[in-house]
């Protein structure tokens, strides 16, 4: 069995690394993929109507996505280019699905020119220019909607969470671009969307709004002072093995701050 014969009865939503060969017209006005697979061709249903534009797709490396329309009659199959034609699929970098405080992570693995040693990304998305996407970084938040909103919701036809998170990208003015796809999924509804998204913010809360200038220096000095306190642990761990007790540590550093709220210099030194 070749691997298109698998490809057939293969219930993956796609099929990576295949190159497209040559497009033509089918049977009953259908578009026909010539498409290979390590070696091996096939000809394969495309889609409803011929388009000359599939065309320029011709000798590019991507995946096939399979259709998964119940009502259709034959297998269908849509070709779709790496926009990095270095890149390719490498299962044997694959990790296994797991998940991190709900966030989606890296399991599925590539590479490319840019990044020949390969590397992983979500399952959710297909790399970008020079194998880049944007990391899910997502925190995870819970929160109890009242049935007005839920009635909103339903009026057009979307669930809480898809409103939500469509605002939340308008608002953030977040971008799902090809060249450098989100792992989140999260992309605004438009311009339009976003400006208005940004009235209203401006309107409800922009009276305490801080300038992001302000924001970057708070998360600096919150930085530092993590670090500071790993560094402070460091210490003590050493003083420990060195012989020295948890209360012998502690009162030489209330000493020194001590001294500091005299006034002194914080220098422990001998004069």
């Amino acid at each position: 069995m070749n691997k298109f014969d698998v490809l057939l009865n293969w219930k993956r939503a796609c099929l990576h690394n295949v190159r497209l060969v040559d497009v033509g017209p089918g049977d009953d006005n259908q578009v026909a993929l010539s498409v290979e697979l390590g070696g091996q061709e096939a000809r394969l249903l495309g889609g409803a109507v011929f388009a000359d534009w599939y065309r320029n797709d011709i000798c590019k490396v991507g995946y096939l996505q399979r259709s998964l329309d119940k009502r259709d009659l034959y297998d269908r199959f849509t070709f779709f280019p790496y926009l990095d034609q270095s890149l390719r699929r490498v299962p044997e970098l694959d990790l296994p699905s797991h998940s991190a405080d709900g966030r989606v992570m890296e399991t599925v693995g590539w590479r490319c020119d840019a990044r020949p040693e390969g590397f992983r990304a979500p399952s959710t998305v297909i790399p970008g220019e020079n194998g880049s996407f944007v990391a899910d970084e997502t925190v995870a938040l819970t929160l109890r909607i009242p049935p007005e909103f839920i009635m909103e919701c339903r009026q057009v036809l979307k669930t809480p969470e898809e409103v939500l998170r469509g605002f939340i990208g308008d608002a953030a003015g977040l971008m799902n671009y090809f060249a450098n796809p989100r792992a989140d999924g999260y992309c605004s509804n438009g311009s339009d969307e976003r400006t208005y998204a940004e009235s209203w913010l401006d309107r409800a809360y922009g009276m305490e709004r801080v300038p992001l200038e302000n924001l970057a220096i708070e998360d600096q000095e919150r930085e530092e002072t993590d670090a500071a306190a790993v560094e402070l642990l460091d210490y003590l761990s050493d003083f420990q093995e060195r012989g020295g007790s948890t209360d012998e540590f502690l009162e030489a550093v209330r000493a020194l701050v001590d001294r500091k709220a005299l006034g002194g210099s914080g220098d422990t030194g001998d004069a």
